[in-house]
């Protein structure tokens, strides 16, 4: 009989942390006010990255764009600047409550990306309290080079989910993922739709890791471009986040 209660009590033992392991998966990750930041401006570069392949073409966006981020604390709930090949960007929480939060993103002066000029982005992010939803809109000019100065008026618009789950393969060691969609408008018209995926390793005594994936999805659901931040290094300085990493765009054989 003892040998019988002690089995059943491993059974219990495994199923209760098999159980508790299934539970965390699916969860509202809880982001971190600074992580907030960090993906407002992560979305806000791989946005105007989708937005020059819409005013050029993916064939002329091919190529590698430098990206840097860094995000600090402050009694907002964070700040943080990115830097886009020569653009940079800045971030700032506007509002932080147990309803939600709002980080508002912008650009000033005219710079270039790659052979592109981007002039005039605004834009807002509104994250749910515990970080599980996103959406949001920027705003911004495109000059494509191509015609002296013609400025081209365009805006993004993301909607995305974000929960915990196994990352970069590893059953287990969990971090944030996430799957949405992304509409680019010219005018208020709709130009491209794109399928995001990102996974985020949290740094935690060792560098993080965060990797983005845009799809842009031809009428017809077949795969035209692919814009990816591939395992950029993530590090905690204490009081906010450092990212390092850079942003591909590659067309797919047609």
């Amino acid at each position: 009989m003892k040998k019988i209660n002690f089995t059943l009590s491993a059974v219990a033992l495994v199923m209760s942390v098999a159980a508790s392991s299934a539970f965390a998966e699916g969860q509202a990750p809880e982001l971190t006010n600074e992580e907030k930041v960090l993906f407002s401006l992560n979305e806000t570069a791989m946005g105007v990255v989708a937005g020059i392949v819409d005013a050029t073409s993916c064939l002329a966006s091919e190529g590698t764009y430098s990206y840097t981020a860094t995000v600090e604390a402050d009694f907002q709930g964070g700040n943080g600047v990115a830097t886009l090949d020569d653009r940079s960007i800045d971030a700032q929480t506007i509002q932080n409550t147990l309803r939600g939060t709002v980080v508002e993103v912008s650009t000033s002066g005219s710079e270039e990306v790659g052979d592109v000029s981007i002039r005039g982005l605004s834009g807002a992010y509104h994250f749910s309290r515990l970080g599980e939803i996103m959406y949001n809109r920027n705003d911004f000019q495109i000059n494509p080079n191509t015609l002296g100065s013609h400025w081209e008026d365009y805006d993004n618009h993301y909607i995305k989910d974000y929960y915990w789950g196994p990352v970069y393969g590893s059953r287990t060691s969990n971090g944030v993922l996430d799957a949405g969609l992304l509409v680019v408008t010219k005018q208020d018209d709709p130009r491209t739709k794109w399928r995001e995926t990102s996974q985020y390793k949290r740094p935690n005594g060792v560098d993080g890791k965060a990797s983005l994936t845009l799809v842009q999805i031809a009428p017809d659901n077949a795969p035209l471009c692919k814009i990816t931040m591939r395992k950029a290094d993530v590090t905690d300085f204490g009081s906010g986040l450092q990212l390092f990493g850079s942003i591909k765009v590659k067309a797919f054989q047609q």
